[in-house]
């Protein structure tokens, strides 16, 4: 099983991004492995529906081939894995973010925020689809230091 460039691919999750890495190497006819923590037999039914070019496979199949994609959630990236051997020589794409998708650790990263920028800013979420307000203890306006005693 090779691409038309001669080399195997194997992709380690079959979460979103895996399946649609695997459904976009189907659309153009090129094989793969896709592996989950769960073992091959769970796979059949996702694969039936991605297309004959892919396959299910085990971690270590998944793992052996030419170029792999790593694609699973941060936190059980080490139990991924684990166990597998080296991947010299060969390429390993790492589509991991080490931000949990679930919650993406917003609260956290806006107390933060928050604790640091109160008092000259008002810190705002980037991907809210609320209108930006300001909480009445932070100034809109951004204030000058105070000076420092000479």
């Amino acid at each position: 099983m090779q691409t038309h460039i001669g080399k195997t691919i194997g992709i380690i999750g079959a979460g979103a991004i895996g399946t649609a890495f695997a459904k976009a190497l189907a659309r153009h006819g090129i094989d793969a492995v896709l592996a989950n923590s769960r073992g091959p037999e769970t796979l059949q039914d996702v694969v039936t529906a991605i297309g004959p070019s892919i396959r299910p496979g085990t971690r270590e199949e998944a793992a052996a081939q030419d170029i792999v994609l790593v694609a699973v959630n941060w936190s059980k990236l080490p139990q991924a894995l684990s166990g597998l051997p080296g991947f010299g020589g060969r390429i390993v794409i790492d589509a991991n973010n080490p931000i949990e998708p679930r919650c993406f650790a917003l609260r956290t990263c806006m107390a933060g925020l928050r604790a640091r920028c109160s008092q000259t800013s008002c810190p705002a979420r980037a991907w809210s689809r609320r209108s930006i307000t300001c909480n009445r203890r932070w100034s809109p306006a951004i204030r000058k230091p105070k000076a420092a005693a000479a």
